[in-house]
Order: C-alpha cells, then sequence, then structure tokens
C-alpha cells in the first residue's frame, strides 16, 4: 500500500500536464481570440470569434445548405461574438460565416468546404 502511494505521488510530481498553456488552445484553427467591441464600455479582449468561413458550391442541394447553416450555428454557439464593432453594425456590414465557395475563397480565413457540387472537388478528381 505505501509503494503504491509513493508510485501515485512520483507520477503526479514527474508527469507532464495534458496543456503547456492557454495557448495550446488558441491553437484551433476555427476559432481566433481577438478584441471585440472596441470603443464601448463592452471592451474586452481575448474574445472568441470565428475564424472560419462555412463554403458550399453552387448546385448543393437543400440538405447540404441546411447542414451548413447548422454548422454555422453551432459555431456560432462555440463562440462569444461575432467579431464586430459598433461601427462595422451601423453601416450594416455584419459579416457572414457561411458563404458560396467563391466569395469565401476571398475572405482570407480556414474554409470548411461542404458537398460535392463546387470546383475543389471537380479540380482534384474526388469521386464519392
Amino acid at each position: 500500500m505505501t509503494v503504491l502511494l509513493l508510485l501515485l505521488l512520483g507520477g503526479l510530481l514527474w508527469s507532464k500536464p495534458i496543456m503547456e498553456s492557454f495557448a495550446e488552445v488558441k491553437r484551433f484553427p476555427f476559432v481566433a481570440y481577438r478584441e471585440a467591441w472596441t470603443g464601448t464600455p463592452a471592451s474586452s479582449r481575448d474574445v472568441a470569434v470565428p475564424n472560419v468561413v462555412i463554403a458550399y458550391g453552387p448546385r448543393e442541394s437543400r440538405q447540404v445548405l441546411a447542414e451548413a447553416a447548422q454548422i454555422a450555428y453551432y459555431l456560432g454557439q462555440w463562440t462569444e461574438d461575432p467579431g464586430i464593432t459598433p461601427r462595422m453594425v451601423r453601416k450594416g456590414n455584419l459579416p457572414s460565416i457561411l458563404l458560396p465557395l467563391p466569395r469565401a475563397m476571398k475572405t482570407g480565413k480556414n474554409i470548411l468546404l461542404l458537398g460535392t457540387e463546387n470546383e475543389v472537388v471537380r479540380k482534384l478528381g474526388i469521386r464519392f
């Protein structure tokens, strides 16, 4: 019994943590941490905002579009803020995370591509 307790204590002392720091969490590519609502009393730092665009092809079925909307909803639940400022709201410049593939390619964000009716699948010759 004493040996077991000593082994357990030694294991706890020399074991490595699962994640070194909070920076490990920040490597997740679908969420970025930014400052939000700058210039207002609600301004805060390290707010989780979406860092991904959910894209679909121009001829996708309604089922694929419904799944894309559901993924966008779940991503919105996961993050804390859409990453906008009051000035963007006044101008009506609200970001969208669900876009057709040609518009999604211009955003410079990570892309989750849904469906098979798009130019990427055709270009790579992938068959399902």
